[in-house]
Parts: C-alpha cells; structure tokens; sequence
C-alpha cells in the first residue's frame, strides 16, 4: 500500500515538516514518487519513521537514529494490527482495566501504536476496549472507577502525544474543537486534535464540558477556519443540534463540522454543518482539505 506525506504523518505521529526534514537531512525515509513528483510512502517506509521517532524519544540523535533505523532488516520488525487481529488486544486491554494495570494498558496501546499508528490504533483496539468496558459496567462486572481509570489512562498517552508535537510553526490553517457539552467521553476528539496537528493546522482543542455560548465567545475571539463539534453516542443528539444551530445563527464565517458517532443515533435530528465521517483519517482528512492554505 502507498501513502501520501498527509497520510503517512497521520499513521506515523511525525508532522509532515518533520518527514521533510528528515529525507532531506538524513535519507529517511526514501519514499518513492508519483510521475507528478509527490512522495508516495510505503509500509516500510512508515515503520523506518516510527523507529527513528522512538529512537530519539529513546535518547540519541537524529543522526544516530537514522542510522539504526535504516539498518533493521525486515525480519526484526512488528506485524502491524490488522482488524483480523484486533480482538487479541482488546480481550487484554479489557482484562487489564478490570485489574486497573495501567503498565499493562499503555503497553498494549503503545505497541499498537508503534506497529499500526495512532488512528487504526483509536478505532481498533482503544475505542471496542471503552464499549466493551461500558458494557461491562452496566452489567455491573466493573465499577465506574475503572472504566475512568482506563479512559484517563488513554487521554494520558494521548495528551503526551500531543505536547511532544509542541506548537505549529507555520499552520495551513486553523480549527476550535471541542466534545459535545454534555459528553464525558471525549477520545474521539482528543485523536481527532491530534492527527490535526499532524498536517500542521493549529487546532484550539477546548475539551469537554464546554457550553455551546463560551464556544461561540471563543470563536468570536479566535476567528478560527472551521468550529468542529465531536459527540459519543453518549452525547445528547438535541444538544449537539442546538449549539450546531447556535454556531449558525451567530453568522460566525467558520466553517461548522459535526462528527462522531453521535450522528448514527436513530433519534439524532438534522443537525447542520458538515457531518464528517466515522472514520478518523477521513474526519481530519475532510477538516484539512476544507481548510488548509
């Protein structure tokens, strides 16, 4: 399979100016390109990145990262997950949030990570763990306290994700993001902030709890590109549609997006604004081909 710059940034945790810089400075990766001069990645190519990645993270140089990673030979590397294989993680990462493990948790999203990125990882194995783990607890097999506890160990790994990105120099573009008001869970969006910022558009990441009047102010005050507003099945659909429509009303020039699997509940109303897909990579990809400069 081949892979664009964007693409290969959101699979791998490395902006594109990053990539850029490193096949300019070291030779990794060598992607190969299109007749139209576009870099086109390759399976390989995202596994050389995700290990000179770890291996600064590790402690050495770029230059002695470059060298280690281009020197692995395919027998040393990880088979990344596959959907085929995704039930093996989740029965464990389940298995360790009953025994609140958190080593055992961020071990399994973390070697997820490395062998898939961070987007196959979220839809993979992250979010069938939180419905498992929902389903458990209202069966009452667990308590609230550990489906928390798996869900704050999750925003954790991706909280330090997103501050080991630092700041958009130069953003294509900007986005205010937050979860619906009334969702506590807010993982889709947090991964959504990430793989954001890894095609380089700056993205105000307001969280959760935020009510839909401060978000508007926010806006007013930001003028940012595009308002996106992601919402769980968790998330009150009328809720969602009256900030939506609220946003409109206000005459803000941002473009709107809704996401989140809060749009596939049959009671969910037509809330305006752009719906993005289910899927993550789409979600950002839809954001930053609307926005981008």
């Amino acid at each position: 399979m081949q892979y664009s710059i964007k693409a290969a940034a959101m699979a791998t945790g490395v902006t594109e100016g990053r990539l850029r810089t490193w096949e300019r400075r070291y030779g990794i990766p060598q992607p190969n390109r299109s007749a139209s001069g576009h870099r086109k990645f390759t399976d390989d190519d995202l596994y050389v990145i995700r290990r000179m990645s770890a291996l600064i993270d590790s402690g050495m140089s770029a230059g002695e990262a470059a060298d280690a990673a281009s020197t692995e030979g395919p027998e040393q590397r990880p088979e990344p997950v596959t959907p085929q294989r995704a039930n093996p993680l989740v029965d464990l990462f389940v298995q360790k949030a009953h025994d609140i493990d958190e080593g055992w948790m961020v071990r399994v999203v973390r070697d997820s990570v490395f062998s898939s990125g961070w987007a196959p990882t979220m839809e993979r194995v992250v979010f069938p763990s939180m419905r498992r783990l929902n389903r458990d607890w209202g069966e009452a097999r667990l308590s609230i306290a550990h489906m928390r506890y798996a869900m704050e160990t999750v925003r954790a790994l991706l909280s330090a994700e997103t501050v080991k990105l630092g700041p958009v120099e130069q953003p294509r573009g900007t986005i205010l993001l937050a979860s619906s008001e009334d969702d506590e869970y807010d993982l889709a969006a947090m991964a959504l902030n990430l793989l954001l910022r890894l095609v380089e558009l700056k993205v105000y990441f307001v969280g959760r709890s935020v009510n839909c009047h401060c978000l508007i102010e926010a806006a007013k005050q930001l003028s940012p590109d595009a308002i996106a507003i992601v919402g769980t099945r968790r998330a009150s659909p009328g809720n969602v549609n009256r900030c939506a429509r609220a946003i409109v009303a206000s005459r803000l020039p941002s473009q709107l997006f809704v996401g989140g699997s809060v749009l596939t509940r049959r009671d969910a109303p037509q809330i305006p604004g752009v719906h993005l897909p289910q899927s993550l990579v789409a979600a950002a990809e839809r954001i930053e081909e609307s926005v981008a400069r």
